[in-house]
C-alpha cells in the first residue's frame, strides 16, 4: 500500500463504512451525506465534523477541510492522497450542524477517554459568518461536495479565497471549470463553474460569475454581472471526486439477526481510513474495527456502533448478535 498524505489533522477511524447486504444495503447512505459531529471521540478537537463518503473522507474545521481520496491499486492496495483547503483571512466562524439525521453513531475505539455514545450526524453544516455577512453551506453526495456562500446584503464577495495545498496546482478550462490538479498520477478533481444567482419576487436571476486565480493554488470568485447589492447573493460550486467513487475498503458482514420490530441487526468490519491510520497502521492495510448496525425495516440506518482498539478487530465469520445493541 502506498499513502502520499499531508498529517495536519489526527483522522483516525473516519466515519462510517458499512457493510450490509443486497437485500439491506445502507453503504450508500454511509457514505454519502452524513457529516458526524466530533463529540471527543477524535482526540483532535479542531475536527468539528467529518464525513466518509465513496472514494473520498472529509474532515470540516474553522480553518477549512482535510479531504482524503481513496483508490485501490493496479496491485489491489488501498492508495491514499491528502490535501487541505483553507479559507484565507476568514473570521473563525462557528460550525453548526443543521437538518439532524436519525442515525447515531457510538464509539469504544481505543483509549477509554475517546469512547463517545448516541453522537450526532447531520445532513449538511453551516459556517456561520465565515467571513464579515457571508455564511457557508455545505453538504455532500457519494461522489462529489456542495458548497454554497450566502452573501448578505452588502457584504463584500470579494473577501472570499480559498488557498489549496497538498496539490499540484490549480488551472481553469475553456468552459470555466477548475481543475484541482493532485499530481502523482491522481486525476485532477473537477470544481463545476460556479452558478451565482439572486431570489428576487419567487425567482431565481442569475448572475454571470467566474472563478479567479489568485496564484497556482488559490482561488476566488468574479462576479461579471450586475446584481441587486440589496439582496443576498448566493455562489454556488460543486467540487466533484466522481473518478474515485466506489473505491473499496476493508469492510464486510458477517450475521444478521431481526428483532420484534423488524430492524435487522448487522455485525461486521470496518477498515480504518484517514491519513493517520493508514499511515500509522499501514501497510499491510488488515486493521480493522468491529462494527454493529441497527438497520430499519425501511433499510434506514439507525445506529451503528464501532468497536476496537488500534489493531486488528474482528467478529468471528458467521456471528450473530447474540442480543441487540441500543
Amino acid at each position: 500500500m502506498r499513502t502520499r498524505s499531508l498529517h495536519r489533522h489526527s483522522l483516525e477511524s473516519l466515519e462510517p463504512r458499512l457493510l450490509l447486504s443486497a437485500a439491506v444495503n445502507v453503504a450508500s447512505s454511509l457514505r454519502s451525506s452524513l457529516f458526524v459531529e466530533n463529540a471527543g471521540q477524535w482526540a483532535d478537537d479542531a475536527v468539528r465534523f467529518a464525513l466518509h463518503g465513496d472514494g473520498a473522507s472529509i474532515a470540516l474545521t474553522q480553518a477549512g477541510a482535510q479531504v482524503e481520496l481513496r483508490r485501490v491499486g493496479v496491485d489491489e492496495s488501498l492508495e491514499t492522497h491528502s490535501f487541505s483547503l483553507d479559507f484565507l483571512n476568514a473570521e473563525g466562524a462557528e460550525l453548526t450542524g443543521i437538518t439532524p439525521s436519525d442515525a447515531t453513531f457510538n464509539y469504544a475505539l481505543g483509549d477509554k477517554s475517546l469512547h463517545r455514545n448516541n453522537v450526532s450526524a447531520f445532513e449538511a453544516v453551516r459556517y456561520n459568518e465565515l467571513y464579515a455577512g457571508i455564511d457557508l453551506l455545505t453538504w455532500a453526495q457519494a461522489d462529489h461536495l456542495k458548497y454554497e456562500f450566502h452573501v448578505m446584503p452588502g457584504a463584500n464577495h470579494a473577501q472570499i479565497a480559498i488557498q489549496y495545498e497538498g496539490i499540484e496546482g490549480l488551472t481553469l478550462t475553456a468552459d470555466g471549470m477548475l481543475l484541482i490538479n493532485l499530481g502523482h498520477d491522481w486525476a485532477a478533481l473537477t470544481d463545476d463553474a460556479p452558478l451565482v444567482y439572486q431570489e428576487i419576487d419567487g425567482q431565481r436571476v442569475t448572475v454571470a460569475a467566474a472563478f479567479e486565480l489568485l496564484d497556482a493554488r488559490t482561488f476566488a470568485f468574479r462576479i461579471e454581472g450586475p446584481f441587486d447589492a440589496t439582496r443576498e447573493l448566493i455562489i454556488d460550486p460543486t467540487l466533484s471526486w466522481s473518478s474515485y467513487q466506489g473505491t473499496a475498503n476493508y469492510d464486510g458482514h458477517f450475521g444478521v439477526v431481526t428483532d420484534e420490530a423488524g430492524n435487522a441487526w448487522v455485525t461486521g468490519y470496518s477498515g480504518g481510513s484517514g491519513a493517520t491510520f493508514w499511515a500509522t497502521f499501514g501497510p499491510e492495510g488488515a486493521n480493522s474495527d468491529i462494527i454493529v448496525s441497527k438497520i430499519s425495516s425501511s433499510g434506514t440506518l439507525l445506529s451503528a456502533t464501532f468497536l476496537g482498539g488500534t489493531g486488528i478487530d474482528m467478529t468471528p465469520r458467521k456471528m450473530v448478535p447474540a442480543m441487540p445493541l441500543s
